[in-house]
């Protein structure tokens, strides 16, 4: 007759290496899980991010305004969109109103987007960082009457999520 006085050192030993891979897989996938939400996360705020920029940039350029001598309404430099919204009536028009955004580096070397309005003497307006989100590598093109827009923004964690687009402007017609 066998006596149950217990385990033996072999059946503790396998008993522990079973419960060992199951705590281990499960860390595993959890672990996995966790990673993976912290990336669509992020991919996600950063798509939101463009869009938002995207649909306001756009909308902006439909406020735009011909001058009486019939000057460009839209400036445009690679880190810079000008859109002229009203003017006074003098010779030569001079601007009353603009959108500006701008990309622009910080002191951490993030790109900055800045968004303000006014006149070229008495801008009024703030600095838009959107989070932690860097617009290094966006940029604008004038094209005809189109403005290519490019933006590329790097979350903290390393994503990088481009959106390209055109937007035509008519002016006067």
């Amino acid at each position: 007759m066998k006596s149950d006085r217990g385990l033996t050192l072999v059946e503790v030993m396998a008993a522990l290496l079973i419960f060992t891979i199951v705590i281990g897989s499960i860390y595993l996938l959890l672990e996995h899980g966790t990673r993976v939400w912290h990336e669509t996360s992020e991919e996600t705020n950063l798509r939101n991010q463009a869009n938002t920029a995207m649909a306001y940039i756009q909308k902006s350029l439909t406020q735009a305004q011909t001058p009486p001598n019939g000057e460009n309404a839209v400036r445009v430099s690679s880190s810079r969109l000008e859109i002229r919204t009203a003017w006074e009536s003098v010779t030569p028009p001079v601007v009353s109103d603009q959108i500006v955004f701008e990309f622009r580096p910080d002191s951490t070397n993030h790109s900055v987007t800045r968004l303000y309005r006014g006149t070229l003497k008495n801008p009024s307006g703030t600095a838009v960082s959107l989070e932690d989100t860097n617009f290094a590598g966006s940029a604008f093109a004038l094209s005809g009457n189109r403005i290519l827009i490019h933006l590329e923004l790097k979350g903290p964690r390393g994503h990088v999520y481009r959106l390209d687009a055109s937007a035509r402007y008519l002016l006067g017609q």
